[in-house]
C-alpha cells in the first residue's frame, strides 16, 4: 500500500496498531510451526546459521514482511528460531523498510527505524556490488545479514546534530534519532570504504568506530 500521505509518527502508529492487535500473533504462529524444528534438526548443522524464505503478510491493507532465521542447530534447541518483522512502504523516491526492534537495556518497549532507498542503493553498490538486484531483494539481503540487529551509539557533533552511529556485522550506519522511538540510518558505509579518503568526514566516523571497540573490548 502506498503510504505517500503519512508522516514518519504515523506510520510507526500504523505498526504498532497492527502489530498489538493481530500482526503479533499471526507472526508467532507462523515461527511455531512444527516444519521449522523438523527441518533443522534434520537439515542444519550445530553452529551453521540458516535463513527461511521470507513470509509476506498483509495487514490493514499494510505489507509486512516476516524474516526467520536460526544461528544453528545448538542456540535452536536453547533459544528457539530468531525473527525480524518490518514493513515496506513506497514513496516517489523507492521502497522504504521500516523495521521494529527491542533495545537490550529496554527490552519492553518497542522501537523502529526507517531504512530509505538510498541506504540500499549504497548497500547494493557497496557491499553487493550488484546494481541490478531487484529492491525488495537487496532489502531482504542487508536485513538478513545482521543489519537488523545492529548496535546503536548516539553521537554528538556540531555538524552532526542528534546523529546515530550504527555498527553491523558487514559496515557502518550513519543515521539520525528523530524522537525516542524513531530512528532513520541514512546511508551505509562498508568497512573496506572507511581505509577511502573520498567518504564525507571519514575522520568523523573512524573516531566513532574506535570507540565502539573500546567499549566491547
Amino acid at each position: 500500500m502506498n503510504k505517500k500521505l503519512l508522516t514518519n509518527e504515523e506510520l510507526v502508529a500504523e505498526f504498532r496498531h497492527d502489530w498489538f492487535s493481530n500482526l503479533r500473533d499471526r507472526c508467532y504462529g507462523i515461527i511455531s510451526d512444527p516444519k521449522y524444528r523438523k527441518y533443522i534438526l534434520n537439515n542444519v548443522k550445530n553452529d551453521q546459521r540458516h535463513y527461511f524464505k521470507p513470509v509476506k503478510l498483509e495487514e490493514n491493507g499494510n505489507t509486512y514482511i516476516l524474516q526467520i532465521d536460526t544461528k544453528g542447530r545448538s542456540d535452536y534447541k536453547k533459544n528457539g528460531l530468531l525473527f525480524i518483522i518490518y514493513r515496506l512502504y513506497t514513496r516517489k523516491e523507492g521502497t522504504y523498510a521500516m523495521m521494529q526492534y527491542y533495545s537490550r537495556n529496554r527490552p519492553k518497549e518497542d522501537k523502529y527505524c526507517i531504512f530509505p532507498p538510498h541506504l540500499f542503493e549504497r548497500y547494493r553498490e557497496r557491499v553487493l556490488k550488484d546494481t541490478n538486484l531487484p529492491e525488495e531483494d537487496t532489502i531482504f539481503k542487508f536485513l538478513q545479514n545482521d543489519n537488523g540487529t545492529f548496535k546503536d551509539i548516539p553521537k554528538y557533533h556540531e555538524k552532526h546534530i542528534d546523529s546515530l552511529f550504527c555498527v553491523t556485522t558487514e559496515g557502518v550506519m550513519l543515521g539520525k534519532k528523530l524522537n525516542d522511538a524513531l530512528m532513520i540510518a541514512k546511508t551505509y558505509i562498508s568497512y573496506e570504504m572507511l581505509k577511502e579518503s573520498q567518504i564525507d568526514d571519514r575522520e568523523i566516523v573512524l573516531e566513532w568506530l574506535l570507540d565502539y571497540i573500546k567499549t566491547i573490548q
